[in-house]
């Protein structure tokens, strides 16, 4: 069993949450190490199984596997409640327990795209910067306590929420839509997992 820390969990540099490509990246990168550190032969079968940030990392790991990893011999994926739909999760999560994981997600888009960043940061207000520079310290349990059930129209400058900004501002739009799950074929089976009830992870998506 590999668990990754992905890039920025104990690993330098920013974490890049929800980053579809830097997380599937990361888990073939772990199975191609744990063979290699087991002395296990190249062909043998690696699964990838998360849930939540960990169900998008996987699947994209699965979609990402004949592209990126085709010596991995993949044998299935699970996904449990994988966000495929990044502009419908920030929905979704809007003024939760949890929306200030969507500050880790801008904090990590903006690390990789300067334009993201200009186009974001034009739009918060100084509780809105805030917002960011303690996500960039916080874990979940943090988030929780510090920013549960913000409701991100109290975080800009003209009261929109994030969503509402992602609509008007295109180079927030396509970075965010690039991450969407589903655009590639896996090669090998995968079982994704999601409940009708979840307030967080749409099961529309």
């Amino acid at each position: 069993v590999v668990v990754s820390d992905y890039i920025g969990l104990g690993a330098p540099g920013v974490h890049t949450y929800a980053n579809r490509l830097d997380q599937g990246q990361t888990i073939l990168d772990a199975a191609r190490a744990g063979l290699a550190i087991d002395g296990l032969p190249a062909d043998s079968p690696v699964a990838f199984w998360g849930y939540s940030q960990g169900g998008g990392a996987s699947l994209s790991a699965a979609e990402y596997a004949e592209r990126y990893a085709p010596d991995l011999n993949v044998a299935g994926t699970y996904a449990g409640a994988p966000p495929t739909d990044l502009p419908e999760t920030m929905r979704s999560i809007d003024g939760s327990a949890i929306a200030h994981v969507l500050g880790y997600a801008i904090n990590g888009f903006s690390e990789r795209s300067p334009e993201f960043r200009d186009a974001v940061l034009a739009e918060l207000n100084p509780r809105g910067i805030d917002f960011l520079r303690s996500a960039a310290t916080s874990c979940t349990g943090d988030s929780v306590l510090m920013w549960g059930f913000t409701n991100t129209r109290m975080l800009t400058r003209t009261g929109e929420s994030l969503s509402e900004i992602v609509e008007r501002k295109p180079v927030v739009k396509e970075t965010l839509e690039r991450q969407n799950l589903g655009k590639a074929v896996p090669n090998a089976p995968v079982m994704m997992a999601s409940s009708p009830s979840d307030d967080l992870i749409s099961h529309d998506q």
